[in-house]
């Protein structure tokens, strides 16, 4: 059944199915309406919804099923035995940021040296850039390893590995036309089998942390330390996943579920005065998440400040928490009057645009703020039903830009 709202939009609404929805009700001692809506999503037999209801880290692959896990391992062992350095190279978003704390700590308890370097959103752009050659040449780092980037990064990779310098990608973007010059793609997305592809980048961190731990400390049941290690670290991937907006089901939905319980955990002073100041719940849920901490974090990265974020993140020291969560609110205000300013700016050409019966909503100002072109896309695609490419100038006579698409289109048939 179909219901029409308007010349661009419209509400699918799914069939009733009666008979299995009194067989799950009663099999699982249900309210029919809660079956329905488990039928609606597609769940029809009992162990599916049991996993759906009631999820468990135990619906976690395998960290040996990750593509290339034996050779991130064998490299991380022969860095741990050189003694030399790493550089994580992150993202200015929460999933990149939340990666790089991640294998930060991870590194430092295995008793390895590592630095970070996350790009700036403007000036460097997503993934490796010359600003990350030149970080990895500064810090002198024999391994590197890109969390939630570097997939399609291949001219910067292949400099890399002509220069001697070994790369792991540990992403979940999907894969382009060729493997990077890396010695580990530790991507989902390159698994022969049907592991589940829909981790986000600290997500798939999260794993090779697992089984580094396992693998290299000497055995199935991990050390207490470890074990705290990777509760924490949970919480971090859950946080990750919701910003990524990554799908809540299977591996997925358990990471969130039993991870938003850990969040206020002690060994994140600076996650839990951001969650304080934000008005979560405690414990938070997935929405606290998603519109109340995802937009504080990514809002430093937006604005060119990625680092004040990070910072949040990896401190463990609460008085300065307190002061980096109040920074960053006060960020986050920033960028939703620089969010406003850029609707007004662009509203009535996109206005007129979709009034003269443009299938496609192309706009933008040398003059905008290229870090909030993303919202402000969005924004518009909700507001006109149409997908919404937005550009700015961010270098003299360099125009990049953003782009959204109603559900049900492919951004890059519409480029």
């Amino acid at each position: 059944m179909v219901v029409r709202t308007g010349v661009r939009r419209e509400w699918r609404l799914a069939p009733e199915r009666p008979a299995e929805r009194e067989r799950l009700a009663r099999s699982l001692g249900l309210h029919p309406l809660a079956a329905q809506i488990l039928l609606n999503r597609g769940i029809r037999g009992e162990a599916e919804a049991r996993a759906w209801l009631e999820p468990a880290l135990s619906q976690l692959p395998d960290p040996a099923e990750l593509p290339d896990y034996r050779e991130a391992r064998e490299a991380v062992a022969e860095v741990r035995a050189s003694g030399r350095t790493v550089l994580i190279h992150g993202d200015y978003d929460v999933d990149g940021m939340c990666g790089a704390v991640l294998l930060e700590r991870l590194f430092r308890i295995l008793g390895i040296e590592a630095r970070v370097h996350l790009p700036d959103r403007v000036r460097d752009g997503y993934s490796f850039g010359t600003a990350s050659l030149e970080a990895v040449r500064e810090h002198g780092a024999g391994l590197v390893v890109a969390v939630d980037n570097g997939t399609t990064a291949y001219r910067a990779l292949e400099t890399l590995r002509d220069s001697g310098v070994e790369v792991l990608v540990v992403d979940h973007h999907r894969l382009g036309p060729r493997r990077p010059a890396c010695r580990a793609l530790l991507n989902p997305w390159a698994a022969e089998d049907r592991l589940f592809p829909w981790f986000c980048g600290t997500g798939v961190a999260f794993l090779l942390a697992w089984g580094l731990l396992r693998d290299l400390r000497g055995g199935e049941r991990l050390a207490e330390t470890d074990r705290r290690f990777l509760v924490q670290a949970a919480g971090l991937a859950a946080l990750a996943t919701v910003a990524d907006v990554m799908p809540l089901h299977g591996p997925n939905r358990a990471l969130v579920a039993h991870g938003c319980r850990l969040l206020d955990e002690r060994a994140f002073p600076g996650l839990q005065a951001l969650l304080r100041l934000s008005g979560c719940r405690t414990p938070p849920d997935a929405e606290d998440l998603a519109f109340r901490v995802a937009p504080r974090l990514n809002a430093a990265g937006r604005m060119g400040s990625a680092d004040l974020a990070y910072r949040l993140l990896a401190t463990d020291r609460p008085g300065e928490a307190e002061e980096l969560a109040r920074r960053l609110d006060a960020l986050n205000q920033d960028r939703k009057d620089q969010e406003r300013r850029e609707m007004e700016r662009l509203e009535e050409e996109a206005q007129r645009q979709a009034e003269s019966g443009a299938g496609v909503l192309f706009l933008g100002d040398p003059e905008a703020h290229f870090g909030v072109l993303g919202i402000v896309s969005a924004r518009l695609v909700e507001r006109h039903g149409l997908p919404a490419l937005v550009w700015s100038e961010c270098q003299p006579g360099l125009a990049r830009g953003s782009g959204r698409a109603p559900e049900g289109w492919d951004l890059l048939e519409v480029l």
